[in-house]
């Protein structure tokens, strides 16, 4: 028999086997990384583009802030604005209505009654004064009540001056409250005769 040596063969197939695995390892390590670079990039490109919208949003976001800030402003104005013109109007309606108030505290008062202090806040009102007879003052109070502008009498203090040689002429100090008031009637011919 012969006999044949199959090393040579054998060898060469070995190495074309391990340059195959090479081969086969080099392009699996290539495809491997050019997925992770595109996986990469991919997620590179997509944080920057959410960056970018962030971004975006944010620069909406002060922009709108400004336009809030400047409607808040001139909301601000508006209201102010209104508040003004109430008060204008208020005072158109009720210009008038002082000079009434002023005329029946005038009117009402009997001789004998001074007033030292008229004092107004709001509606509120306080009469100060002096009289040298406490039925002057009750008088004065009766008439006071009757008035059609004026409600809500309240006589707070009667005060007596005078000692000694002047016990004769005593004189007694009083402070009236009262509240301003409207009457309808009068109001509407205000109205009336601002027309």
């Amino acid at each position: 028999m012969a006999h044949i040596n199959l090393l040579p063969w054998r060898e060469k197939k070995r190495k074309a086997m391990q340059f195959e695995f090479l081969v086969m390892l080099g392009l699996a390590v290539l495809v491997t990384g050019i997925t992770m670079g595109s996986v990469h990039f991919y997620h590179v490109d997509r944080t920057t583009y959410q960056k970018k919208r962030i971004a975006y949003i944010e620069n909406s976001i002060r922009q709108l802030d400004k336009q809030i800030a400047q409607i808040k402003r001139i909301e601000k104005t508006r209201e102010n604005l209104r508040k003004r013109i109430e008060k204008v109007r208020d005072l158109e309606r009720n210009r008038a209505e002082i000079v009434h108030l002023f005329d029946e505290i005038s009117k009402r008062l009997p001789a004998g009654v001074y007033l030292t202090a008229v004092k107004q806040k709001d509606k509120g009102i306080t009469l100060r004064g002096v009289s040298n007879d406490n039925n002057d003052i009750s008088t004065y109070i009766t008439n006071l009540a009757s008035s059609d502008w004026l409600e809500g009498l309240d006589l707070d203090v009667v005060k007596h001056i005078g000692k000694g040689a002047q016990r004769k002429k005593r004189v007694g100090e009083f402070v009236v409250t009262a509240v301003q008031k409207s009457p309808k009637d009068e109001h509407q011919k205000v109205e009336v005769g601002r027309r």
